[in-house]
């Protein structure tokens, strides 16, 4: 058991607009898989899922004076507001390309940004060349019910993992966990089975490569043509 669903409550300050709550709600379910991988990648190595600049970027040496932005596994930087009354930061991206979630605008590497964060804005990018595993339209987690996995694809390439289990019992120490290979290059999606020990609940699989969305039936092995 990586983290129970049951324990993953959200603290938000009193006060708050009930949109901005519910679209941290949202943004949170959507990023459940993708967290669930840096659980299980932290289970197994002890490399943290939230990171310091530097710890990412050690040849950075920018990276290693900056204390208000920070990691999430290797392809997620969150750059928040931390002062009240405030509608915009400096926020400094690392070597590559970075793109916006929610914006999709895109910033190049090694230098600084002022970005507008209006109330509301998660202030999350995603590096260039990144698979994103979510889940979508989620109010709240019940593994059996969630029959859907989408993958957004960011960049022209790219290579993740997939990692699911009951997400309750320990079950997975007796290896009844599922893993899954992923890929993405020369416009082709690859899924494919590392280990099988669970009964998964997913039925479907998504891949959204921009404004285009491909449905297919989720199963242990795919090649999909996706195109660039």
């Amino acid at each position: 058991l990586l983290f129970s669903a049951a324990q993953m409550g959200i603290n938000i300050p009193e006060g708050t607009d009930e949109d901005v709550i519910e679209f941290v709600k949202a943004l949170r379910y959507e990023l459940i898989p993708y967290l669930y991988n840096q659980a299980y990648l932290m289970s197994k190595s002890g490399i943290p899922m939230v990171r310091t600049m530097f710890y990412n970027f050690p040849n950075d040496a920018r990276a290693l004076t900056i204390n208000d932005q920070y990691m999430v596994g290797d392809d997620i930087m969150v750059a928040p507001i931390l002062t009240p009354s405030t509608s915009e930061r400096i926020v400094y991206f690392p070597k590559g390309k970075w793109i916006d979630l929610e914006t999709k605008e895109v910033y190049k590497g090694e230098r600084s940004y002022i970005v507008k964060m209006p109330l509301g804005k998660s202030g999350i990018y995603v590096k260039d060349n990144t698979i994103l595993p979510c889940f979508k339209d989620l109010l709240y987690i019940e593994k059996k019910e969630i029959d859907t996995v989408v993958f957004k694809l960011v960049g022209k390439k790219g290579k993740t993992f997939l990692y699911e289990d009951d997400g309750v019992s320990l079950d997975y120490k007796k290896a009844k966990y599922n893993l899954y290979d992923i890929k993405y290059q020369n416009g082709v999606f690859t899924l494919k089975a590392k280990h099988k020990g669970y009964i998964s609940p997913f039925k479907t699989i998504e891949i959204v490569n921009g404004d285009k969305v491909i449905r297919k039936e989720f199963k242990d092995e795919l090649t999909i043509k996706v195109g660039e």
